[in-house]
């Protein structure tokens, strides 16, 4: 299966910070008989609204990839232990033999590496 991951860190994570949660998504598909096929750091954003803490914003990072069904539940796991870790959203893209087709859509204007970019 293909699925797309949306994680936001806290807004004063530092590069380290981001690069551990990174590192979790890598090595939980890397066990998990996956591939990250692409990863996307968005930057900060603001939300439409605070969080109740009063945070107005966050740092986004956003991963499509190929696991199977065990995965998503581990990352949970480590992404609830991570304190850098804010909130995370999970979508299924659709199935391995949609690939090519769901990599070449890909496109946002918050990225600054791939189509669509603001910047």
């Amino acid at each position: 299966m293909i699925y797309e991951l949306s994680l936001v860190a806290k807004p004063d994570a530092n590069d380290q910070d981001l690069a551990a949660l990174k590192k979790i998504v890598h090595d939980v598909v890397a066990d998990h008989e996956g591939e990250i096929l692409i990863e996307d750091d968005w930057g900060s954003i603001v939300f439409a609204q605070p969080t109740r803490d009063g945070v107005p914003h966050g740092r986004f990072i956003y991963f499509i990839f190929k696991a199977n069904s065990e995965n998503n539940k581990e990352l949970i796991r480590r992404m609830k232990i991570n304190e850098t870790h804010m909130r995370h959203m999970f979508v299924l893209l659709g199935e391995e033999s949609e690939r090519e087709t769901i990599v070449k859509a890909y496109k946002t204007p918050f990225s600054k590496t791939y189509k669509g970019s603001l910047t």
